[in-house]
């Protein structure tokens, strides 16, 4: 893992399985992306229910929650395979957790950008996954696992 450089833009790589949500955030430096943070989370029942999309816009709300000094002052590039803001803008009635997932994203300079192709997401992840630190647990249901500089 690398220090975070607060005077560049960072990235972050969004994943999610039926009872998973990861996200990678990374930045680029010399040619290459370094990856500075790793979080992953076994999702409860309720939340394991949700669709695809609506598991990945959770994912983008609880990173910007848990790290809002990494993102507040510089663009954030959210790349996944699909835009799980544009599900969430498009529903007719905003209530209830859509609502306030939309307050709590709107006070940071986000962009989504639909990634070329699901294999650089599940590169992205397994690079970070596979050089994780031994004594690093892995995830326990209901927390994150954190991986960081």
């Amino acid at each position: 893992m690398y220090a975070p450089d607060y005077q560049k833009d960072f990235n972050m790589y969004l994943a999610t399985t039926d009872t998973t949500i990861e996200m990678v955030l990374v930045q680029e430096g010399n040619g290459n992306e370094h990856p500075i943070y790793y979080l992953s989370r076994n999702l409860n029942d309720t939340k394991s229910k949700y669709s695809y999309v609506e598991k990945l816009a959770l994912t983008v709300v609880q990173v910007i929650q848990r790290f809002p000094h990494y993102v507040l002052f510089r663009k954030a590039t959210i790349l996944s395979d699909c835009n799980p803001m544009n599900y969430i803008l498009s529903q007719q009635l905003l209530g209830g957790e859509y609502s306030k997932w939309i307050a709590i994203l709107q006070d940071f300079y986000l962009e989504f950008v639909k990634s070329k192709s699901k294999k650089a997401l599940v590169l992205q992840c397994y690079y970070v996954i596979s050089h994780r630190h031994p004594t690093m647990p892995h995830p326990k249901k209901k927390s994150w696992t954190n991986i960081c500089f």
